[in-house]
């Protein structure tokens, strides 16, 4: 009651499920540490998987839309109405992706315990730091010319608090810049370092022979059991159809 539906403000609804999870990452960061029966351990570590999924959620939309709206809390009643809605460019939108992760790292394990294999750890966050990277590097956004020749016009809600000069900003960086590349081959050095102090803890699951059926046994290994440290973030799918995760070939 009171929050815009983000359908009103040009998303789709299938969209609006980025915003539920960045809603819920704020409300457990905002809240937690009123829970009495969590070790600051607990807390801190939870707060760390929290950005994570904020990120994760706006890599999404970056992916999707370029800029979007940049909230920086969770939105109810008292304070919709002093939210600033209005998209942002989408350089501000992966510098934000950055800094969310980059929190995450200094709160979160390298690795963490069988029993707990699903949360999210210190080597998710830095892996996904490198995907944001990569994906700002690619010609999507970092180009000479921007992949639309038509700039949008800026309208609906909050369009009088979009600059005009930001627009073609949203959906591109302005121009093309190799450093982008630079930083990409920078966070995958500083991952595999990390991994390297921590005894190679992730590394691909290779074949325990040269026949057919050790490859494909590698291949299947790599999706569908659990806790294999191949795989930085596990989410599991929830259809009948794909048994638990995936069906092993």
């Amino acid at each position: 009651e009171g929050v815009p539906s983000w359908t009103k403000l040009g998303f789709s609804p299938e969209q609006e499920y980025n915003w539920t999870g960045i809603r819920r990452g704020y409300i457990y960061i905002e809240n937690v540490d009123r829970v009495p029966d969590m070790t600051e351990e607990e807390k801190r570590r939870g707060k760390g998987e929290a950005y994570v999924i904020i990120a994760s959620q706006y890599l999404d939309l970056l992916r999707n839309y370029g800029g979007v709206p940049i909230l920086k809390t969770y939105i109810e009643a008292d304070n919709v109405m002093k939210t600033d809605f209005s998209r942002k460019t989408a350089q501000e939108v992966l510098d934000y992706i950055i800094e969310l992760l980059d929190k995450a790292a200094e709160l979160l394990p390298w690795t963490v315990s069988a029993g707990e294999d699903g949360h999210l750890t210190k080597a998710a966050a830095m892996g996904l730091k490198c995907r944001a990277l990569l994906f700002a590097a690619s010609p999507l956004f970092n180009s000479d010319s921007p992949y639309s020749g038509e700039t949008p016009i800026a309208k609906n809600a909050n369009a009088d608090k979009v600059k005009s000069e930001d627009i073609p900003k949203m959906y591109w960086f302005g121009g093309y810049d190799s450093k982008r590349w630079q930083d990409v081959v920078d966070a995958c050095e500083d991952f595999l370092r990390e991994n390297q102090a921590n005894g190679d803890a992730y590394g691909l699951i290779e074949a325990s022979g040269e026949e057919f059926d050790d490859y494909r046994k590698a291949w299947s290994t790599c999706y569908v059991d659990r806790y294999n440290f191949e795989i930085l973030i596990q989410s599991g799918r929830y259809y009948d159809t794909f048994a638990n995760t995936y069906l092993r070939c």
